[in-house]
């Protein structure tokens, strides 16, 4: 492969290309790397590794409603409580066996431990079942907090409520906590992120060609002076044979 890249440079070296050949080959070096950055970055959320830690589990618990008495005799106290006792055990078993959708959760699984998931998901179908819905997704937008390490994530209810997550990849730890934001919100904010995305690379684009045309010009300054320099010694050199 280099044998063929330096006859490539060779045969338009020929050509009086060359300057032109070096400075296409730095400006796509640059931009093999300035694109290769931004893809490690994201790579990054995907590829930690798992660490063990024990999550830190927020179990939502429903406290059943006791039956009130009335006050038109014990008799009817006694049969309106069971029946709302029963009512609010049937309801809690209801809820507790809601089986709740979280395979829209699973990549979290490409940056995040299986224990801190398992603890996410654990959190998030409690809070599913308090409101009565039976799916949970996580969003595609997500951004780094404080830290590189630090990532935060939202998770989308079926209900249409979303709560974030945020996550330390170094320690493993982890927090999910209530937001007033929607869905179309969280997808407006991704949409910002990929226009800065893109201005910045825009930008990195053109420092890159500013720094190939000011190699080009000092080169060139470079290559005019040793032309004088070697015009010059032939004249003193023809002027020493003349006299």
């Amino acid at each position: 492969m280099f044998k063929k890249i330096r006859r490539f440079y060779w045969y338009h070296r020929d050509r009086g290309n060359a300057d032109k050949v070096l400075i296409f080959g730095f400006v796509l070096m640059l931009s093999v790397i300035i694109v290769g950055w931004f893809g490690v970055r994201g790579i990054l959320l995907q590829d930690t590794q798992e660490a063990k830690a024990e999550p830190k589990r927020k179990e939502a618990r429903i406290v059943p409603a006791s039956g009130s008495a009335t006050s038109e005799g014990l008799d009817e106290s006694e049969t309106e409580a069971p029946e709302t006792e029963s009512s609010v055990a049937s309801q809690e078993e209801s809820n507790s066996t809601t089986v709740v959708d979280t395979s829209g959760m699973t990549t979290f699984l490409g940056f995040m431990s299986e224990d801190a998931y398992n603890g996410v998901v654990a959190q998030i179908e409690e809070k599913c079942r308090a409101v009565g819905t039976d799916t949970a997704k996580k969003l595609d937008y997500q951004e780094f907090g404080v830290t590189d390490f630090d990532v935060i994530s939202y998770i989308l209810l079926g209900n249409g409520h979303v709560y974030r997550c945020n996550y330390n990849m170094q320690n493993c730890e982890y927090y999910i906590e209530d937001t007033n934001y929607s869905e179309s919100y969280v997808e407006k904010l991704q949409a910002d992120q990929k226009v800065r995305e893109e201005a910045a690379l825009k930008e990195e684009q053109e420092k890159a060609k500013q720094a190939a045309k000011k190699e080009k010009a000092a080169k060139k300054k470079k290559n005019k002076k040793k032309r004088l320099k070697k015009t010059s010694k032939r004249l003193r050199d023809s002027q020493r044979q003349a006299g």
